[in-house]
């Protein structure tokens, strides 16, 4: 569903004044309405000097540029630049428009029309609508800016009154739903599973204060693959008891936790079972390097106040050339 809604969106692109204007950055962006089935295209260029003319002509992709009929035309529009100022072309047309070809054109010019460029979907903003209900309460209304380079297996905080309570179960358009994140403020899913005018119902139940957390052996090596030079990185699983304001996992290259290079990381959310888990990467200048030179790391979990009394030893051998 995300990608079909994408397709109908105008990016940006970048396309260059013709011959004669002095230099100016302009670039198209344009915005898709789901209720009205159209697009707002604004077209900005910066940087223009004074009393430059700029022509702008908006075509159907696939129309022949030299004899444009009257349909073909999507925008057509002539400004003239004003020192310090941007020169802005706004309109809006049908979503299906969403393929034109834009062509600016400056003063001065001896060779026709700037160069062309389709514009192609570049981090467009898509607004898909959603309510959210506490234990039966009222719906409240929500809303998720969904931009091209988003897909939907990405995590969206739903935000919903759920302070000191801990949540029991979650339903979608009336259908149980299980893969969430339970976090203080509400709950993170998956984009996908937000579909437009979504129902969303939260349930509660009032939560105890946290009494307990645990440290497991979940720990692993890897090598960061995204550059040429491998880090090593380790998880940390943990679970918590009740309701806790933070809660995650500190490591340290000490088993005591009371020397050497400790560090606190909180926990986004955690699953119906009060589960966690968190991913240390061993970049050279973060922290340190915790996770650099080491032969081991110490995890252990904490609520508020509460601190696991058991600690993991995790084995970090070497990290890769």
């Amino acid at each position: 569903m995300l990608k079909k809604i994408v397709s109908l969106v105008v990016g940006a692109t970048l396309v260059l004044a013709t011959l004669g204007v002095s230099a100016a950055t302009i670039g198209t962006v344009s915005v898709y309405d789901a209720t009205q089935e159209n697009i707002t295209v604004t077209t900005t260029v910066e940087g223009a000097a004074a009393n430059d003319v700029y022509t702008y002509l908006a075509y159907k992709k696939g129309a022949n540029r030299e004899s444009l009929v009257g349909n073909d035309v999507v925008y057509a529009d002539e400004k003239t630049s004003v020192a310090g100022e941007d020169v802005v072309f706004t309109y809006v047309t049908a979503a299906a428009n969403n393929e034109a070809v834009v062509l600016v054109g400056g003063a001065g010019s001896t060779e026709g029309a700037a160069n062309e460029g389709e514009i192609s979907a570049a981090n467009p903003v898509v607004n898909r609508n959603y309510t959210v209900a506490v234990n039966g309460g009222s719906p409240v209304d929500g809303s998720i800016a969904i931009t091209s380079d988003m897909d939907d297996d990405d995590l969206i905080d739903i935000t919903a009154d759920v302070a000191n309570a801990v949540i029991t179960s979650v339903t979608i358009n009336g259908a149980p739903f299980n893969t969430y994140f339970a976090t203080n403020t509400g709950i993170k899913v998956p984009l996908g599973a937000i579909t437009d005018d979504a129902a969303i119902v939260i349930n509660t139940t009032v939560g105890a204060t946290a009494s307990a957390v645990y440290i497991f052996n979940g720990a692993y090596i890897e090598n960061d693959t995204e550059d040429e030079n491998g880090y090593a990185s380790v998880i940390a699983v943990a679970s918590v008891v009740g309701y806790a304001e933070e809660y995650g996992i500190e490591f340290s290259t000490d088993a005591d936790f009371t020397e050497g290079n400790v560090i606190k990381a909180e926990a986004l959310g955690k699953g119906t079972n009060g589960m966690y888990a968190i991913k240390l990467y061993g970049y050279e200048l973060y922290q340190d390097g915790i996770l650099n030179g080491a032969d081991v790391v110490y995890a252990r979990a904490y609520a508020d106040d509460i601190i696991s009394t058991d600690v993991q030893e995790i084995a970090i051998g070497e990290i890769a050339e």
